[in-house]
C-alpha cells in the first residue's frame, strides 16, 4: 500500500491535485493563474463577494493582470465560502 506522501506526489505529477488558495488579491490571483495555467484545478477563497464575482466573470480585478489572462486560463474559480467548511481533497 502506498503512503499518503506517495499518493500526493502521484496526484501532483498527474495534475490531479486540487489547489486551494486563501485570498484572491495581489498574491492569490497570480499564484492561482500559474497553477491553473499548468493544468491544476484551482479554487480561490476570498471574503469579497464582488471580487469573486468579477474573477469568475473573467473581469480584470488587478491592474497588472489583464482580463484576457483570467478568461484564457481554465481550471480556476473563486468562492466566498469558508475554506474551513469545505474539504478539498488533494
Amino acid at each position: 500500500m502506498r503512503s499518503l506522501t506517495e499518493k500526493l506526489e502521484k496526484k501532483i505529477k498527474d495534475k490531479k491535485a486540487k489547489i486551494g488558495i486563501i485570498g484572491m488579491g495581489y498574491i492569490g490571483i497570480p499564484l492561482g493563474l500559474e497553477f491553473a495555467g499548468t493544468g491544476f484545478s484551482v479554487t480561490g477563497f476570498d471574503n469579497d463577494s464582488a471580487r469573486v464575482k468579477d474573477i469568475n466573470a473573467g473581469k480584470q480585478v488587478i491592474k497588472h493582470i489583464p482580463a484576457k489572462l483570467i478568461v484564457d486560463t481554465r481550471n480556476i474559480m473563486a468562492t466566498v465560502k469558508n475554506p474551513k467548511a469545505r474539504v478539498i481533497r488533494a
